[in-house]
């Protein structure tokens, strides 16, 4: 008797048939491309809606008067409005964001 038919013993018949697992590593490889398809649409989806959307009817009237300064307006005061606009902009909605997930609806 050979060292492996001797090591193996009986558990020839308890081994998984090799269908088993490449079923498993298949089906876990396609559902791994099925998760990186839905992020780049995903990903497409938020890239278009910020395009096309937030930037013309959000930002643009927020920030028109640094974007396109009149031209009677010093640039170092169009500057400063620009960023006093953004920081307090940011500041708005990282309090929104604040309040709605840690205050109105608790996250687990």
């Amino acid at each position: 008797m050979s060292i492996g038919a001797s090591f193996l013993g009986g558990a020839k018949s308890r081994l998984l048939p090799p269908s088993i697992p490449f079923r498993f590593f298949s089906a876990a490889a396609v559902f791994h491309v099925f998760m990186w398809l839905g992020l780049l649409v995903g990903n497409l989806f938020s890239s278009m809606l910020m395009t096309f959307v937030t930037m013309p009817y959000y930002v643009n009237p927020l920030l028109k008067h640094w974007l396109r300064p009149p031209p009677n307006v010093p640039a170092a005061k169009a500057n400063w409005r620009g960023i006093g606009i953004s920081v307090a902009a940011l500041a708005f909605w990282t309090l929104v964001f604040y309040l709605v997930t840690r205050v109105f609806w608790h996250l687990p």
